[in-house]
This record gives C-alpha cells, structure tokens and sequence, in this order.
C-alpha cells in the first residue's frame, strides 16, 4: 500500500471538510445568511419564469385590446361618415323641392337660384353648393370666391356633375371626393326635375379637413384621412402631423382591393410619421361614387405610443411574478424555521403577556445573531413602556389637556415660574336660590349648558380654564402658553361668554326659568403658575394676588348697577388695542382686602372680530373694523 498516497488523500478530505466547516459557521452565523441565500437562489429562478410568461401575456393582453380599439374607432368613422351622407342628402332634397326651386332652375334664373340655394346651404352648414342646368352649365357657385367666375364649373366637378344628370340605373345620388384649387370636398350630387324632365342638377359638399375633423372626434382616434383612386392621400386632419406629405400613399392594389370587397375585414397598415409610428385601419367611405363605386377609401389611426404607455404602466404586473416567488420562499422557510424558531417563539409569548398588560417580562439575550439583537431591543421596548406608563399616569393628573400637552414638550417648569397673566374670574348670581328651587338634575343639566358656553368662549381665544368652583370659573390667558395680547383675549372671552349667556337665557326663558345672571373680574398681573397638590394628586394652577383681584371684582359687579364685566387698571394698560373695546371709565374703588383703591373699568362691548380671538393671533389682527371707540368716563367712584 502506498501510505504517501493515502496520506495525501486524508490531508485533501480534511481541508475540505474544513473548508465545508468554514462555510458553514459563516453560513448559520447570521440570520439573514440562514434565510436569504436559499430563498434568493429560488426566487431568482421563480422571477425568471413568471417574469418571461407574464410579459407574453400582458403584451398579447395589451395587443388585442389595441386592436380592437381600432376596430371600433373605425366602425366609429364609418359611422360617422354615414352620418355625414345622409345628412347632405337631406340637404340636397330640401333645397330640390324648395318651392319655385326647379322653375327657376328650368328658366336660369340664376338670382331666383341663389336667393333659394343659400338658406338651405346655411342651414345644413354646406361648404360648397353648385347648380347646374340639364347640360352643365354652371348657374350658381356659393359661397362665391374673390375674382372666381360663377359661370365657370371646376373640371373636376364636371364629371360629377354629369352623372348626377345621367344617374345609373334607379340611384339618382352621386358621392365623390373632389379636389379643386379651392381645396378639397365631400361632394354629394342629385338632378332636379320638373315633371319626368331632369332641368338641372345640384352639387353639395363639405369641406374635407372638416369632415375628417369630426370623424376624427366621433371615432376617438388620433388622425383620418381619405385616400383617393390612385391611394393617395386626398387630404388629412391629424393630431400631430398636419402635413400631406407626412402620409405615405396606400400599396400597389390595395385601394383597388379594398374598393372591390367592402364586406372584406378592415385592412391595417403600418405608419411611421415624423411624430412616431401609428398603426390605422381601412375602410370605403360610405355612398355610391361614380361608375358604381364606392366615393374612396377612408383611414383612421391610433398612436402606438397609447400601447408602449400601457405596457409600461402594467408593469406593475410584474410583481406576481414575486408574489408566486414569496410562496415557494415561505414554504421552504417553514421548513428551515422548524430549528430556527425557538426564539421567535420566546418573543411571541413574551409579546402576548405585554399584550394583556404584564410589563414584569424579559427575554433572553444569549443569542449573537440579530434575533439576539431583537431580543434586547424587545427589552428595551418594555423598559420604554413602563416609563410610558409612568408619565401617562402623571400628566393624567393634570385637568387641562393644553398644560398636558405644555408639560409633555417640556416647555413647563414643575416647580412653578412667575409669569404675567390676565385672570378672569366669572360667578352666577344668586345660584344658592336657585339651586333650592330646582331639583338637582334641572341644576346639573343647567351648570353642563353654561359651563359649556364657557369653556367654548375660552377656547377659542386660548384661555385655559383652570377650575371649576361650583358656579365659579377661573380662566387663565397668558399661562402656560405665552401670549402677548392675554388681555385682549381676556375680554373678549368676557363679551363671549355674556353674549352666551344671554342665548342660554333667551333658551331656558322658553321652559320657564328666570334669567340668569353673572359677575365678571378681570384682572392682569404677576402670578406664580406650576403644579400644586401631593404625589396622589396634582393640579397646575395660578396663585397670586392677582387672582384675588380679580375675584374681588367679579363681587363687585353685584353693587354696580348695569355693570356685570368689570376689569382693572392694570388690565387696562396691557391691552394691546383699545379701540377694539367699548368701556366706561368706573374711577377709583374701594376693594376688600387691598388698602389702596384700584381703578376699574366696566366692559361695554368690542368689535365683533375680537369675539373670538384666533389663537396665536398678532396685535395686528386684534384692530378691529368696526371703529370701536371708549365712552366717556363715567363718575370716580370711591
């Protein structure tokens, strides 16, 4: 036995096992190693397969919707071009049987002729209208050209003219497509007779670059064009390409072959214009032409540039292609999850106890792969939560959702900040009778009504309603959120809310209540504004003897007759414009609690823009168009 051999044999097997090993550990190290690199492999195959039968599908799909887009457009054609013959056959027959039409035909009466041929040639919107008498000679063109000689028929009307004279066998109308150096027409021809006499002949056409416009319109297509005995073009209204030369004549034979078989199916041929390639349809223009034949042939045509869109736009198609891929990569990862799902197991029942609300839960984190890495940011995750939960609880002490949402940006101080506010403070009079005079309910259902007129009035001019206190309010403009015209506001949340109270009263009058009434103070000034309360219970409020103030003065509301707004000097000066408000001047009082007397103002009324206030509105916006003006002060009071 050769040992070299065999050893160097062993030393190949174990660096391919090795090799193998190495492969291996790399392939199983990560996650994304363990599932892309199989399934990549047979989707890549998958996408293949689906991508080469969806794009045949789709491009037959798209072909035989095209195609039959085209069909229609040429039906539409045909019909419309049918259309058209008719409706100047009707116009041939009436200006043929106007009254004394045919008499003046037989006498040559050419301004008889004209005075009877031209309302009926207004009237069906002729282009072109030629009379002629039994042996063709021209007695009326309309509309007559500039230096155009209406005694002269173009020769190219003159063979039309002649079979309209001559009809063929029990047919006595005549179609053509005529091209004379005024331009080209849809001419339709039939004689006149008198008696079993033929006297004449009339000739109607229309236009051609109009006709095709409107075939144009009524088949959807995007160009017609007539093509005459030799297969070329007559004349042509398209989209894009305006130009004659632009359309190439038909093939050898292929009018002829149209002509002669106008039962075949429509033709298509194949164009390219400066503009892009167009496939279009053929057919025979409808009506019996000279020697028995058909007037010419017609072509409509669509742009392929419709069909690229649209197989580029179902694209989109495609991805079925990676849907039948997702499935064989799901079915095969069902296999390979059987050994690599335990810790995702871990995380779906840890994930279902966070779910019922157990947030004492972790999962383990030995794993270095990136389910390791999902099982710490899953411990993070519920960290996050409890911490959540935590602040949820604390904010959730608070009334207001505006301080809530204050406190949660982190643009209020816990511990409280000294700010400049205006305070108003609102009270129903005389509530303790009334409370004794109603049941609870009635009471209740009135307190919910009013206090909803006042929270409405704050709101809309940023006031923060700060407590509730029975039938007292205290409002709050200027805290926690910063606002450079808080009297303002304060006042015109006064006017709001006795405008209001003055609907509810109008409202409860009608069940029999007596009318309400309310006190107002207004008072603006230094306050400490934070949160207040125990770790149960926590509150953000204002404290300071501003608000006393203003407390004290919505109690003297009671003692001064017609006055139930009543605000302080001190209000007075932070108010950004005066001329929106209308005030008495009320002079100087006495105010339980403060030695010195204050100045006080009675509210009158404001302009109706300041009502309601927008919130983060300028002083700009406050000056009202109303002209509101102050009223003369009224006796100082002391």
């Amino acid at each position: 036995m050769d040992f070299t051999k065999s050893n160097g044999d062993f030393a190949v097997l174990r660096s391919f096992l090795s090799i193998t090993s190495a492969f291996t550990g790399f392939f199983t190290r990560r996650l994304r190693h363990q599932i892309v690199i199989p399934y990549l492999v047979l989707a890549t195959v998958l996408a293949m397969v689906g991508t080469y039968l969806l794009v045949n599908s789709t491009n037959q799909s798209l072909h035989e919707r095209f195609n039959k887009q085209l069909l229609d457009a040429a039906k539409g054609a045909s019909d419309s071009l049918a259309q058209s013959e008719v409706q100047q056959i009707a116009g041939l027959r009436a200006m043929i049987y106007t009254e004394g039409f045919s008499e003046a035909l037989s006498g040559g009466n050419r301004n008889k002729l004209s005075q009877l041929a031209a309302p009926q040639a207004l009237n069906y919107g002729f282009d072109r209208v030629v009379v002629v008498s039994s042996d063709a000679v021209p007695l009326v063109v309309l509309p007559q050209q500039p230096g155009q000689n209406s005694a002269v028929v173009p020769t190219a009307l003159t063979s039309l003219a002649n079979a309209a004279l001559h009809p063929f066998g029990t047919l006595d109308k005549v179609s053509a497509l005529v091209s004379t150096s005024d331009g080209s027409f849809f001419y339709t021809a039939g004689p006149v007779r008198s008696g079993d006499k033929t006297v004449g002949a009339v000739l109607v056409g229309t236009d051609i670059a109009r006709l095709l416009r409107q075939v144009e319109r009524d088949s959807l297509s995007d160009g017609a064009v007539f093509y005459g005995r030799a297969g070329a073009p007559v004349d042509e209204a398209l989209t894009v390409a305006k130009s004659p030369q632009s359309i190439t004549p038909l093939p050898a034979n292929w009018y002829d072959d149209i002509v002669a078989n106008p039962q075949a199916p429509v033709r298509f041929r194949t164009l390219s214009l400066p503009d892009g390639t167009y496939l279009e349809a053929l057919g025979i223009v409808q009506g019996r032409g000279m020697s028995n034949q058909p007037p010419g042939v017609y072509g409509v045509m669509l742009s392929t540039r419709a069909l690229d869109s649209r197989l580029q736009d179902n694209l989109g198609l495609l991805l079925l292609v990676f849907g039948f891929a997702l499935v064989a990569i799901i079915v095969t990862g069902g296999l390979l999850a059987t050994w690599i799902d335990r810790p995702v197991n871990q995380l779906v029942a840890a994930s279902r106890q966070v779910a019922i609300g157990n947030l004492d839960i972790s999962v383990s984190t030995a794993r270095r792969d990136e389910l390791g890495v999902l099982a710490m940011r899953f411990n993070d995750m519920v960290d996050g939560l409890r911490q959540l939960l935590f602040v949820k609880d604390l904010f959730g002490r608070f009334v207001s959702p505006e301080v809530s949402a204050r406190l949660l940006g982190g643009q209020v101080e816990l511990g409280g900040e000294q700010r400049t506010v205006t305070i108003l403070f609102s009270d129903l009079r005389e509530f303790t009778r009334l409370s004794e005079e109603h049941s609870a309910h009635e009471i209740v259902d009135l307190l919910n009504e009013y206090f909803r007129i006042i929270i409405h009035a704050a709101r809309q001019n940023g006031g923060i309603v700060n407590k509730f206190g029975g039938d007292s309010t205290l409002i709050v403009f200027g805290a926690p959120m910063d606002m450079a015209d808080h009297a303002d506001r304060a006042l015109a949340t006064a006017i709001a809310m006795r405008n209001g109270l003055a609907a509810l009263n109008a409202h409860r009058s009608l069940e029999g209540w007596e009318v309400l009434r309310q006190g107002i103070g207004i008072n603006t000034g230094p306050v400490i504004a934070g949160q207040v309360g125990s770790e149960d219970r926590m509150e953000y409020t204002v404290i300071g003897d501003a608000v006393n103030l203003a407390s004290r003065l919505q109690a003297m509301t009671k003692d001064l007759p017609g006055c139930d707004i009543v605000f302080s000097e001190a209000t007075h000066a932070a108010i950004v414009d005066p001329s929106n408000f209308n005030f008495s001047d009320q002079g100087l009082v006495e105010v339980r609690g403060k030695q010195q007397e204050v100045h006080i103002y009675a509210l009158l009324g404001s302009a109706p823009e300041v009502e309601a206030l927008p919130i983060g509105a300028k002083s700009g916006v406050l000056a009202g168009k109303s002209g509101g003006s102050r009223v003369a002060p009224a006796m100082r009071r002391r």
